[in-house]
């Protein structure tokens, strides 16, 4: 979801390893979970995020998001 943001500039998302998983620039392409078409293991995965709100602010965020199966 991209609900107040103008553009994102990265999205990249690791594994427990540091393996990129998934990385984009383009707002409108969502991550699925899978890692060269294939569903990743249930676990914790890193992401940072760096986007412009639609006020133009920049932002720059780190997180975790967690796949349950």
């Amino acid at each position: 979801r991209h609900d107040g943001f103008a553009e994102i500039s990265l999205l990249k998302i690791f594994n427990r390893w540091g393996q990129l998983v998934f990385e984009t620039n383009d707002i409108e392409m969502t991550w699925d979970g899978t890692f060269r078409g294939e569903s990743l293991n249930p676990g914790v995965y890193v992401y940072y995020l760096e986007g412009v709100c639609l006020n133009e602010e920049i932002y720059m965020k780190t997180g975790n998001v967690t796949i349950i199966k």
